[in-house]
């Protein structure tokens, strides 16, 4: 039987010797990454980079935030205010020079590049595009998004697109429905069962009627029974509801609804579980069971259907800092920028009557 081995006595001694090594080593990491940072820190060609970068940040971000508030846009005030901003950041500042430029890509999207440069050269650039969507805030059916007339005549007008019109209150279900389904103002129609290849609109929106005030009495009257999908189609790309003289609700725990077109109605309340991909636009504050899922909400900006009219109502959905592709012209001089004396370049001229050229072939072909 071979004996016990007895502990080594120099373990503990080991231990410490390793402690020490890496406490050194930690501290004089520590102490690079400092003397590293302080370096870039004093750099005074990053300083005038930082001030300008900082003066068109917290601009644009006021901007931003009074776009929100509902305020317009103006690109000479935002100019005005950057250049002020510069100027109460010290003398140096006060000689910036500050470029807006704005410019529409599209009626939804627009561009603005806002530039500040030092005079020596050194400065920030930041280039935007924003996104516009229609303003949300909806005091009456006629503020809320319309069918574009292009559209909307051309729909009536296409015989091709299937059309079921609702005159009389009444139930449908257990089958599908392909086209438009027009409801017709007072009359209420329920669905159970049901897939929808289109879209459901109301009367006075399809014939292009104005709405007026709001009437309970006499509004349309969609009621979710049970099973309901929308699949819209391409005469109306986009849009499963357009009943903004209307009122969209569910009826039972069985009812379930889902859609992946744009919803607009002057209510909806669906107190069922279901899902969207869609937009929805209401004047009165929508109702949404805790099971009901807007897929991709939080997700990023989605398009709107291209057959909806917003009446020139927009505001500012979101603004993307976008990078530049940049070019040799695009580059400001650095003027005031002096390499040291012990580290200015030698003369590269070289040539046949350089000595020192003339003795770097090293002899080989003597």
């Amino acid at each position: 039987m071979t004996a016990p081995t007895p502990p080594r006595r120099d373990a503990g001694f080991v231990l410490v010797a390793i402690l020490l090594v890496v406490g050194v080593v930690a501290s004089i990491a520590a102490s690079y990454s400092r003397h590293v940072i302080v370096y870039s820190q004093a750099s005074s060609v990053s300083g005038a980079a930082l001030e300008a970068d900082e003066v068109i940040d917290s601009q644009i971000e006021y901007m931003l935030q009074s776009q929100r508030a509902g305020q317009a846009f103006s690109a000479a005030h935002l100019k005005s205010a950057i250049e002020q901003g510069l100027v109460g950041a010290g003398d140096v500042g006060s000689k910036h020079q500050t470029t807006i430029d704005v410019s529409d890509i599209s009626d939804e999207r627009s561009s603005l590049m806002a530039k500040v440069i030092a005079p020596n050269g050194m400065g920030a650039t930041r280039l935007m595009e924003t996104r516009r969507i229609p303003a949300a805030r909806n005091i009456e059916s006629d503020t809320l998004p319309g069918l574009k007339e292009p559209v909307r005549q051309a729909v009536l007008s296409d015989v091709d697109v299937p059309k079921i019109t609702i005159d009389s209150s009444r139930t449908i279900e257990n089958t599908d429905l392909e086209g438009v389904i027009i409801i017709n103002s007072g009359i209420t129609l329920t669905l159970r069962n049901v897939v929808v290849r289109g879209a459901i609109v109301s009367q006075t929106g399809m014939m292009g009627l104005g709405y007026g005030a709001f009437s309970e009495f006499l509004a349309p009257q969609l009621i979710i029974g049970g099973s309901v999908r929308i699949k819209p189609d391409s005469f109306l790309d986009g849009l499963a509801i357009h009943m903004p003289d209307g009122v969209v609700s569910s009826t039972g725990s069985e009812a379930r609804f889902d859609t992946t077109g744009d919803m607009v109605a002057h209510a909806i309340a669906l107190r069922c579980p279901g899902a969207t991909a869609g937009h929805i636009a209401t004047v009165r504050t929508p109702i949404l069971d805790a099971g009901f899922e807007q897929i991709g909400v939080q997700r990023g900006p989605s398009e709107w259907s291209p057959t909806l009219d917003f009446r020139d109502s927009w505001e500012t959905m979101y603004v993307a800092f976008l990078p530049r592709s940049v070019e040799v012209g695009d580059l400001e001089p650095i003027t005031d920028y002096v390499l040291p004396e012990d580290k200015a370049p030698a003369d590269s001229s070289g040539g046949e009557d350089d000595p020192d050229q003339a003795g770097s072939d090293g002899g080989g072909n003597d």
